[in-house]
């Protein structure tokens, strides 16, 4: 029999490790999600063989009475034969920012990757559209942008804007801050008024944001830190306080992006992996597709000093690196990345701007090169991908050789003792 849920009941409800889904009876389709990422109403409907969702909203945002109302809306909506979220406003007249908000709270854009969606949101909340979130940081961030905020199309009508105001918003931005950022937020416009035609009734000629935009070169990072510099990184980090101690020491002993580190799991490591073809037993992250930029699950290896680095560490929570922070649904978060402790430790070695946290990866790359490690051990190391036929996959073609990962580890790490990383608080 299918519970009779209420508002504070599904409020309650926490994340129990998978996402779950829970119908909420006599509500014409209305159901609420709990995911790792908060919980949220959701909608669903078949008509005519056809399959109809919609992402409603946070719980906290959306009362369950609202939830309902929305529900049946979408299911009148649906049985005229409109889109679900067709409203009797002049589709002609929506504002960008409108089309904007219908589309964050879509399915499609719920469905995609956490990071992606809150890069999204950073972007067009900066340049484009208006955001909600307003704080006096943000507000004098804003007014010190000001050619930026007249660029802003959110209360501008979807009919309104032509090619040629999308080229000048693209034109300002590239200005302001660069060709690539400009082209990505072009991108995020284009999609937005594309689901808003599809989903919302809005009617166009055609898409303003489908112009092409000249090619740009992908700029190489060619920074990388000297031995000396390394030495220097070895002692500032020694100097951290737990957390980011071990998580500066991690990200250096590894090179793996400091991103994806941040949301490693404690129940995701795998003790006592015995390593084909030797007598060693080690520790293995498995890291799933949504944590990495991959987006392909991969398996890290784990060396014993990157271990007691893990192990050194309390239990605060699912996340290796936490400061034991909840948020609203009192779900576990990772430790926010140090950036501005880096930038510290940087200014104070006499590195510029260019050289950040990640530049140690690069560095890692460039030495085993020099060491005469395959091209191929180095990336699946790393956790990047090796393309079958070519000329680093012919190197060495097991698909996932813990054995291979191993030696780059290990001779990473005796470059770093070399250096002056020794004992296990370093």
């Amino acid at each position: 029999m299918t519970k009779a849920w209420t508002e504070i009941a599904i409020k309650r409800k926490k994340f129990e490790g998978k996402r779950k889904t829970h119908t909420i009876p006599n509500t014409g389709g209305l159901s609420f999600s709990v995911r790792e990422d908060g919980t949220y109403y959701e909608w669903r409907m078949m008509r005519c063989g056809e399959n109809y969702k919609v992402h409603i909203g946070s719980v906290y945002e959306f009362s369950l009475e609202e939830a309902k109302n929305q529900a049946h809306q979408y299911r009148q909506n649906v049985k005229l034969g409109l889109p679900p979220q067709f409203d009797s406003l002049n589709q002609s007249a929506l504002s960008f920012q409108d089309a904007y908000d219908e589309y964050i709270s879509s399915r499609e854009f719920n469905d995609l990757k956490l990071s992606y969606r809150k890069t999204f949101i950073f972007r067009m909340e900066k340049y484009v559209v208006l955001t909600k979130n307003s704080t006096s940081t943000r507000d004098e961030l804003r007014k010190a942008q000001v050619e930026l905020k007249k660029n802003k199309l959110a209360d501008v009508s979807l009919s309104s804007i032509t090619e040629i105001v999308a080229r000048q918003m693209w034109s300002k931005i590239k200005s302001a801050e660069s060709a690539n950022v400009a082209k990505a937020i072009k991108s995020h416009c284009k999609v937005i008024v594309d689901w808003n035609m599809e989903h919302n009734g809005v009617v166009l000629e055609t898409n303003p944001f489908n112009f092409s935009v000249p090619r740009t070169n992908q700029k190489k990072r060619e920074k990388f830190f000297t031995d000396t510099e390394i030495g220097k990184l070895i002692s500032e980090f020694k100097e951290q306080a737990s957390p980011k101690r071990q998580f500066f020491n991690c990200a250096l002993l590894t090179g793996w992006r400091n991103g994806e580190i941040a949301k490693m799991r404690r129940d995701e490591i795998e003790y006592g992996v015995k390593v084909p073809n030797s007598n060693q037993v080690i520790a293995i992250w498995n890291s799933p597709s949504e944590s990495n930029k991959s987006n392909q699950a991969t398996r890290f290896v784990l060396t014993d000093r990157i271990v007691r680095q893990i192990d050194s560490l309390p239990r605060l929570g699912e996340y290796v690196f936490s400061y034991g922070n909840k948020d609203r649904g009192g779900h576990d978060l990772p430790m926010t990345r140090p950036a501005k402790t880096v930038r510290k430790i940087l200014n104070k070695i006499g590195l510029s701007d260019e050289y950040r946290l990640h530049t140690l990866r690069h560095t890692m790359v460039t030495r085993l090169k020099e060491f005469d490690v395959p091209a191929a051990d180095i990336d699946r190391f790393l956790g990047k991908s090796v393309r079958e036929g070519s000329a680093s996959h012919s190197t060495y073609s097991h698909s996932d050789s813990i054995l291979a990962k191993l030696r780059v580890a290990e001779t990473w790490e005796s470059h770093l003792v070399n250096l002056g990383f020794g004992g296990d608080n370093d």
